[in-house]
């Protein structure tokens, strides 16, 4: 079990799109929650004539599966993470050409058969339980932002409120450049790139800050092609987190229009399951998993992978275009974690079983004297080659938030105060 505070997320949605109660009544500020073990499977419902029954299936957590999974890699230990050059030319190359296309394609060793038109880094930050909020990082500078640990439950961005020209650009004035030698680092494809001097493909003259992504060409493939592209985050933890307190937690959201798993098309492969059954709930939603639609708390759960070392990261969805893929996970610190509650015999954890056996675990996530977490994020917009049908494409949905992009802001700013201010109080208390 630990610590989940709701209340900041649950405020933003009420003011943006009018949903009182988002995750429940009983959800509105801070609630105990079962906390599960990633590393075991991921856990999915299954259906029984449009009830969901209390048989369950695992099968490994994957991006493209369940939104999440966990990946190794094998970037030299050295890295300086205060140094963007450094995490560019060896950190990210590795994500970019290696740790990224096999996650979205179920972890294939040659990265299977989705083919990525392009892969941007940007937003870097190092976070630990010592950390003060820095800026911003400035164009020129050479450093992360650096922030405390996240105690609230939250998303990085909220699409709606940004729209696609505003993703693009905040991708253009936050991007990491990967320097390959040539002095291009938008695409791990030559015909996609672009030069120091900005006149590669598409003609867009950046000049010499941010000479290899381009907000326009970008914008003109994912809608002139109905690009599928996805917004990821890359955490990584800078000190083995079975030693640190306040591990990461994903919520796994799962949604009333979500089609559940059927018991007669369970199988033994991932394939075999991921065909859906069954009546839609609400007439014209179609089969969507994203945000802002109000989630199904009885069957979202909350995960996180234990004893993580700082040669895995973990991968997972802020958006995807598509809205039949899982996307949007919220994530916070875990407060006062003790143990995780469910877990399947390790034999089987990476084999779906319709009748798992089930464990607790003994090992000690939150040592209480563990020592502060310190961890490296950043953020990825990748382009993948692949168009979205109409009827699943996301950007033809019409959600879009009350407030303007500057009043949510606003907002933001006030939520952050108010954060920030409760935290020194209870760094008080606890003195």
């Amino acid at each position: 079990m630990a610590q989940v505070d709701y209340s900041a997320a649950a405020e933003y949605v009420d003011a943006h799109y009018g949903i009182h109660d988002y995750f429940g009544p009983s959800r509105n500020a801070k609630a105990s929650e079962p906390i599960y073990d990633a590393r075991a499977g991921f856990i999915e419902d299954v259906d029984d004539k449009g009830v969901v029954s209390q048989q369950r299936i695992e099968y490994p957590a994957s991006l493209e599966t369940n939104g999440f999974g966990i990946s190794n890699v094998s970037t030299d230990a050295t890295v300086d993470y205060t140094d963007l050059n450094d995490v560019g030319n060896k950190y990210l190359k590795e994500l970019r050409d290696v740790v990224i296309p096999q996650a979205l394609n179920g972890g294939a060793p040659e990265g299977g058969g989705r083919r990525l038109r392009s892969v941007v880094f940007w937003h870097p930050m190092i976070r630990g339980e010592e950390e003060t909020i820095g800026s911003q990082r400035a164009a020129r500078q050479n450093e992360p932002s650096t922030a405390s640990v996240a105690t609230n439950v939250h998303i990085d961005i909220d699409a709606g409120a940004f729209g696609l020209d505003g993703i693009l650009n905040l991708v253009h004035k936050n991007q990491v450049p990967i320097d390959d030698g040539v002095g291009v680092s938008y695409s791990s494809d030559s015909h996609e790139r672009t030069n120091l001097d900005g006149q590669g493909d598409g003609g867009c003259n950046l000049g010499t800050l941010h000479p290899d992504f381009c907000p326009k060409r970008a914008q003109q493939q994912i809608r002139d092609e109905n690009l599928r592209f996805v917004l990821l985050n890359i955490w990584r933890p800078l000190v083995p987190v079975h030693d640190a307190r306040s591990p990461l937690g994903i919520l796994a959201t799962r949604y009333p229009q979500q089609r559940r798993w059927d018991r007669n098309s369970i199988g033994n492969s991932i394939d075999g399951m991921r065909e859906w059954v069954g009546e839609e709930e609400e007439e014209g939603t179609g089969n969507s998993c994203c945000f802002p639609r109000r989630p199904c708390m009885q069957r979202s759960r909350w995960y996180t992978f234990p004893s993580m070392q700082s040669n895995e990261c973990l991968i997972f969805k802020q958006f995807d275009r598509r809205t039949d893929m899982p996307s949007d996970l919220r994530h916070s610190a875990l407060i006062g974690l003790e143990r995780i509650p469910y877990a399947i015999p390790q034999e089987s954890a990476n084999q779906p079983s319709p009748n798992p056996g089930r464990s607790h675990s003994t090992l000690p996530l939150q040592p209480p004297d563990g020592i502060p977490r310190r961890s490296f994020d950043i953020k990825a917009l990748v382009l993948i080659e692949e168009a979205v049908d109409v009827e699943n494409d996301r950007l033809h949905e019409a959600f879009t938030p009350r407030l303007t992009l500057e009043e949510s802001g606003e907002f933001c700013d006030c939520q952050s105060k108010k954060n920030r201010d409760s935290n020194s109080v209870r760094i008080d208390n606890d003195m």
